[in-house]
C-alpha cells in the first residue's frame, strides 16, 4: 500500500518544477521495434537485489512498441540518478502492442494494454514484484465495445476505506472508468465499475481553470479522511504539465466526480516529456516525487542510454 498523504495539495505544491537528469545504462539489452516508453513508476522489488537480503530500487518504465506491449525494470544506483536496465519483460502480444500509463502499489504495478488499431480492446493487468515480476492474471480485467471508450491508456490506483479505486483513463482520457473494491483487491476482492467520468460533460463549476488535457498518465493518491485525489501528466502547447483534481467516487452525478484543484508548469530536460511517460512516487505522508522519460532511448537494438528525469519534492 502506498503513504496515505496527510495534505495533497501542499506535497502538490512542494515539488520542484525543476527536473534533475537521470541515466540509466541499457547497453545491450535489445527491446522491441517501434513504438516508444508510455509510463514510469519507481518501485522496490527483492529479486533484482544483490545481496537478496536487502531491497532494490527500481524504475519500471511501460512501453508500446511494433510487436508487443511490454515493461523494462531498472535497477537504480543508491542516489538514483543512474541505473542499469534488465531485459523486456512481455506484458501482451499483438494486437495488445500498446501499454500505456501505469502506478505502483507497494510492491504491486498496475498498468493498462490496448489494442491501438481498433481502439476496442484493452485490459487492465496487475504484476507482483515481490519476487521476479509476474501477472497476477486472475485479477486481469478485461475491456471491449465502443470505439476509443473501451482503452486503457492511463491507469492509476490507491487504497479507500477498506479497499481500493482504480482510474482507467480511455483514449486521450476524454473519459476516465473508476472502479472500486470493498476490500483488498490483491486479497481477492473485486474491482468493479462505480462510474465513468466524461471530459464533454463535466461539472467545471469550481475548477481552478477550465483545461482538461488529453492526459497519457493518471496517477492517484488518498488523504487522511479517505479523500482522494488524481495527478494528470501531459504535454500541451509545448510546455509539460501536471494537474491536480480532487475526487470523489461517492457522487451521485459522475459528472462531479473530478474537480481542478492546480497546475504546475514543469521544465524536463534530455528529451524528456509528460507526453511519452511520468509518474508520482509518495515518499511518505507528506512528500511525493515525480518522473519523467525519454520515449526514445536509442535505436531498439543497439541504443546504449534511457534518459529520464526526477522532480524533487523540496
Amino acid at each position: 500500500m502506498n503513504p496515505i498523504m496527510n495534505d495533497v495539495a501542499a506535497a502538490f505544491n512542494a515539488v520542484s518544477v525543476h527536473a534533475t537528469s537521470i541515466s540509466i545504462d541499457r547497453a545491450g539489452v535489445v527491446l522491441p521495434p517501434g513504438g516508444h516508453f508510455q509510463g514510469i513508476q519507481r518501485m522496490v522489488d527483492k529479486a533484482f537485489a544483490s545481496p537478496k537480503s536487502r531491497e532494490q530500487e527500481l524504475l519500471v518504465l511501460t512501453s508500446s512498441s511494433d510487436e508487443q506491449a511490454y515493461f523494462v525494470p531498472c535497477a537504480m544506483a543508491d542516489d538514483g540518478l543512474s541505473g542499469r536496465a534488465f531485459s523486456p519483460v512481455t506484458m501482451a502480444m499483438s494486437p495488445l502492442r500498446h501499454a500505456g500509463g501505469c502506478q505502483s502499489f507497494g510492491n504491486f504495478l498496475v498498468a493498462g494494454i490496448e489494442d491501438n488499431d481498433t481502439n476496442r480492446v484493452s485490459e487492465v493487468q496487475f504484476w507482483d514484484f515481490t519476487r521476479y515480476p509476474t501477472q497476477i492474471i486472475p485479477m486481469t480485467i478485461p475491456r471491449s465495445g465502443k470505439e476509443k471508450v473501451s482503452t486503457a491508456g492511463a491507469v492509476g490506483l490507491t487504497s479507500f476505506n477498506n479497499g481500493a479505486v482504480l482510474a482507467v483513463g480511455t483514449y486521450d482520457s476524454d473519459t476516465i472508468d473508476f472502479y472500486v473494491s470493498d476490500g483488498d483487491p490483491f486479497g481477492g476482492s473485486p474491482l468493479t465499475l462505480r462510474l465513468t467520468w466524461v471530459t464533454s460533460q463535466a461539472n467545471k463549476t469550481n475548477w481552478s481553470d477550465q483545461n482538461f488535457l488529453t492526459y497519457q498518465n493518471l496517477n492517484l493518491l488518498t488523504q487522511v479522511g479517505n479523500n482522494l485525489f488524481m495527478v494528470g501528466f501531459q504535454r500541451s502547447g509545448g510546455k509539460d504539465f501536471m494537474d491536480l483534481y480532487s475526487l470523489d467516487v461517492t457522487v451521485v452525478d459522475p459528472n462531479d466526480a473530478l474537480t481542478k484543484v492546480a497546475s504546475q508548469h514543469m521544465f524536463c530536460t534530455d528529451g524528456c516529456t509528460f507526453h511519452y511517460g511520468g509518474g508520482l512516487h509518495a515518499l511518505s505522508a507528506d512528500r511525493f516525487e515525480v518522473y519523467a522519460v525519454n520515449g526514445d532511448s536509442g535505436p531498439y537494438n543497439t541504443g546504449t542510454t534511457i534518459h529520464a528525469n526526477i522532480f524533487s519534492a523540496i
